[in-house]
């Protein structure tokens, strides 16, 4: 994050999940973290708690970041953070 605040930009990926419990979250979480690493991406994570008021929070601060995406995983995303995420 701070080579992003000093002007030098970096690729960046957001992952927000509702929970680290999930069944295929390691593996998951692990491909896309190889993935970021092979292209010199950064990874920034969330936990939700399966609580929209969190999630929708929790986009809104990943945007703040500027990532180059977005992925949500586990349920459904609220009709908010739809929106967020496809603008």
């Amino acid at each position: 994050h701070a080579a992003r605040l000093a002007g030098k930009r970096r690729s960046m990926i957001a992952v927000i999940a509702p929970t680290i419990d999930l069944p295929y979250f390691g593996e998951v979480y692990r491909g896309i973290a190889d993935v970021a690493e092979e292209r010199g991406a950064a990874v920034t994570f969330a936990e939700t708690a399966f609580d929209p008021a969190r999630e929708e929070a929790a986009i809104r601060a990943a945007f703040g970041w500027r990532p180059d995406c977005v992925i949500h995983l586990g349920d459904t995303p609220s009709s908010a953070s739809r929106r967020m995420i496809e603008n």
